[in-house]
């Protein structure tokens, strides 16, 4: 599964390299705001790039920012884009995208940690960083 957003180089400019990589993630996450998600299933189509972010089986994620200059330099456009696990590319239709916690996380109960090799960070399960596998 992939999402990408894509930004004109006097935007990049004006707002910056962190505001680009914040306005993508706010316009992936902002139908579940809009559409007001009542639900944790995956019901609405809509919801389709704030449901990739919540679906509990996509634990693995890549991101990148990356800027085209032209011959002087300058930055003509930008994109970022995340890739999720593949084993997920997309949520099947009513899905439960995550379970309801019980506001405590997993502190009182770590073997809610379900992920093989995760543990508990505080409210959620934290998996260590890895490298990517090769493409070549």
């Amino acid at each position: 599964m992939q999402r990408t957003c894509a930004y004109d180089g006097d935007y990049v400019y004006e707002a910056g390299k962190h505001k680009v990589i914040k306005d993508a993630m706010y316009q992936w996450t902002m139908p579940g705001e809009y559409y007001a998600m009542k639900k944790r299933t995956f019901t609405d189509p809509r919801l389709y790039t704030f449901a990739n972010m919540a679906y509990h089986a996509n634990y693995e994620v890549g991101c990148n920012y990356e800027q085209c200059v032209d011959e002087n330099n300058f930055v003509i456009e930008a994109s970022v884009m995340c890739i999720y696990s593949t084993k997920y590319q997309t949520v099947p239709p009513n899905a439960v995208l995550y379970q309801k916690g019980d506001g405590t996380g997993c502190e009182k109960t770590p073997r809610v940690c379900k992920v093989k090799g995760s543990k508990c960070g505080g409210l959620l399960c934290e998996l260590a960083p890895r490298d990517p596998p090769s493409l070549l």
